[in-house]
C-alpha cells in the first residue's frame, strides 16, 4: 500500500494519520489538568498503576499523551488518576471545519 502524503509533504505511514483538531483538544485538556493536579508523567505512571492499569512505561505514556491519539476510556482512566471529579470543557472550541462534530 503506497504512503499517503498530508498537506506539509510529511509521510505517513498507512496505519498513523495526523491528528485531528478534536484530537489535539483532548490532549489539551488532559496537559491542563496534569498541570492543575501538579503531575508529571512520571507519578501519573504510578498512579495508573496503583489503579490496576496496566499501565505502559512512562516513556511510552509521554509518546502516548504527546502524539494526543488515545481512547475516551483511556482519558477517563487518567482523568480519574488525577483525582478530578468534574471536568469543565466550556474553553474547548466548537469546530465547525474539518473532521469535527
Amino acid at each position: 500500500m503506497p504512503r499517503r502524503i498530508p498537506e506539509g509533504g510529511q509521510r505517513l505511514s498507512p496505519e498513523r494519520k495526523p491528528p485531528d483538531t478534536w484530537d489535539k483538544e483532548a490532549q489539551r485538556v488532559i496537559r491542563l489538568e496534569m498541570l492543575r493536579a501538579d503531575v508529571d508523567v512520571q507519578e501519573l505512571a504510578r498512579r495508573l498503576k496503583k489503579m490496576g492499569s496496566a499501565s505502559p512505561t512512562e516513556k511510552a505514556l509521554a509518546l502516548r499523551l504527546s502524539r494526543g491519539t488515545f481512547s475516551f476510556g483511556f482519558a477517563l482512566k487518567v482523568l480519574r488518576a488525577l483525582d478530578l471529579e468534574a471536568l469543565d470543557i466550556s474553553h474547548v472550541k466548537k469546530h465547525t471545519r474539518g473532521r469535527g462534530i
